[in-house]
């Protein structure tokens, strides 16, 4: 699957005459490697699991320590997979974040002129990072939303270029 989005995938969520300008994918590879820290914790909850359940030191509830293990040993590969159902795009009116993966799809558009004032760069990997670029009170439902309520493009390529872009957009709108 390509990082680079196509035009069928963004035109069900296109207003008429609007323009992609960028778009872009999470990057899995920066994905999984941030996600790492799941296996920390997994590799040795499911190593005790296995002796508990081998031993059968909790009866017939020895298999609930391998379901926990199990779900941090696949919580990187999960989150992949969200990262290949995600597209954002900036468009030459909006900033928009489509998701379509797990089950879930959801698409959500942010106008310009209800961005943040600055736009923070953090970055994750070589050559990837997030694009903070807006605060959203309801954080709790959101899906683009971390726990402090900012919004990103989450492990882009070039971040700096994409917000640097992002500041052309908003200042041409106002």
């Amino acid at each position: 699957m390509s990082l680079v989005p196509t035009a069928a995938e963004l035109a069900d969520v296109l207003e008429p005459n609007e323009r992609v300008l960028w778009a872009g994918k999470p990057d899995p590879v920066a994905t999984f490697r941030t996600q790492l820290g799941f296996w920390w914790v997994g590799v040795p909850v499911t190593a005790v699991a296995l002796v508990i359940y081998a031993k059968g030191w909790l009866g017939d509830f020895s298999f609930f320590p391998l379901v926990i293990g199990g779900v941090f040993l696949a919580a990187p590969f999960l989150m992949i997979a969200h990262a290949y159902g995600t597209i954002y795009a900036l468009t030459d009116r909006r900033a928009i974040i489509k998701h379509d993966a797990l089950g879930k799809r959801s698409v959500e558009s942010w106008p310009f002129d209800t961005l943040d004032d600055t736009f923070e760069v953090l970055e994750s990997s070589a050559g990837c990072g997030h694009v903070y670029f807006g605060t959203e009170a309801r954080k709790s439902q959101r899906l683009d939303a971390d726990y402090t309520g900012k919004i990103a493009f989450r492990e882009v390529a070039r971040p700096h270029d994409v917000a640097a872009l992002l500041q052309r957009l908003r200042a041409d709108k106002n």
